[in-house]
């Protein structure tokens, strides 16, 4: 993968993120329509998972994606350290998804989210199941430049703060 694409697609992916931050505020009732930023706050610097998968065919992908949206699930019912949790498919080459995961530290994803049973499920079906994809992942530390509005720092915080 060359360095503009995976710009592209850690872009792509701190957009989501921030997605995934407004989905979880209005999923637990909180507001996210402050129109001040929390640019004056020290940084909430999360730990982030960024895994870009080409399949074959869409087959492939589909069966992939329903175990990827189990775990999802999983994540934003039972750990508070898993801050977002969005897949994307590209918008001109349907076999082309994108994961970015993101938890208050490396530690939430090492502890809790590879130890849960839907992973350990998910792991066990990957290595039996003949899926044909070109995968690439890396980790990032954030580097908290970015901006929330002042109710999603929030809910990010009371999740960070959790761990």
């Amino acid at each position: 993968m060359g360095s503009l694409q995976l710009a592209a697609e850690l872009a792509t992916g701190l957009f989501l993120a921030v997605s995934a931050v407004q989905h979880l505020c209005r999923r637990s009732g909180r507001s996210t329509s402050s129109s001040s930023t929390a640019a004056t706050e020290a940084p909430t610097k999360a730990w982030l998972l960024v895994v870009s998968s080409k399949f074959q065919s869409l087959e492939d992908r589909d069966a992939l994606l329903e175990h990827v949206r189990r775990i999802a699930q999983q994540s934003a019912n039972h750990e508070p350290g898993t801050l977002g949790f969005q897949v994307a498919i590209a918008d001109n080459d349907p076999l082309r998804i994108l994961v970015f995961e993101r938890f208050a530290n490396k530690e939430a994803w090492l502890e809790a989210h590879r130890n849960s049973t839907v992973y350990k499920k998910y792991k066990a079906w990957q290595a039996a199941a003949n899926i044909q994809a070109e995968t690439t992942g890396q980790s990032y530390d954030e580097l908290g430049w970015g901006f929330l509005t002042e109710a999603e720092r929030a809910h990010v915080v009371q999740h960070s703060d959790q761990q």
